[in-house]
């Protein structure tokens, strides 16, 4: 995930909330319990901060506290396991494949192949001999 001190929170409570949308049996709407599902931030910040009671002195609305709220459930997992990333089926394949093809052995895989090559020569030289 991306830190908090890096972009503004109201930058990333609106593109969690596009993702969001972009996910039909997502329903945050009802998590969160808001109306129903939108598109519009200030929407959200406005229904949100009344639910939560977020709001300031005078009835105003206490934005930051409410986008921080809104983030944190989506990080506490209120919404779901959701991976926001654009995933087509070609790039997923292709990094498996990547992955485990190019993936370095770590030491002690790397043993046991020398181990089991080391035995399949000696096999070979005693049967080349007619040992087994």
């Amino acid at each position: 995930g991306i830190k908090d001190n890096i972009a503004d929170e109201s930058i990333l409570a609106d593109y969690l909330l596009f993702r969001l949308n972009r996910f039909p049996s997502v329903e945050y709407h009802k998590v969160l319990g808001i109306k129903e599902p939108t598109d519009d931030i200030g929407e959200l910040i406005e229904q949100l901060s009344k639910k939560i009671g977020a709001l300031r002195q005078g009835g105003e609305v206490d934005a930051d506290k409410t986008l921080h709220y809104f983030l944190r459930s989506y990080r506490n997992g209120g919404f779901g396991r959701l991976c926001l990333d654009d995933l087509d089926e070609e790039s997923v394949d292709a990094f498996f494949k990547n992955s485990v093809l190019n993936r370095p052995l770590s030491k002690n895989q790397d043993k046991k192949a020398k181990r089991a090559a080391q035995r399949q020569r000696s096999l070979e030289k005693a049967r080349s001999k007619n040992l087994l």
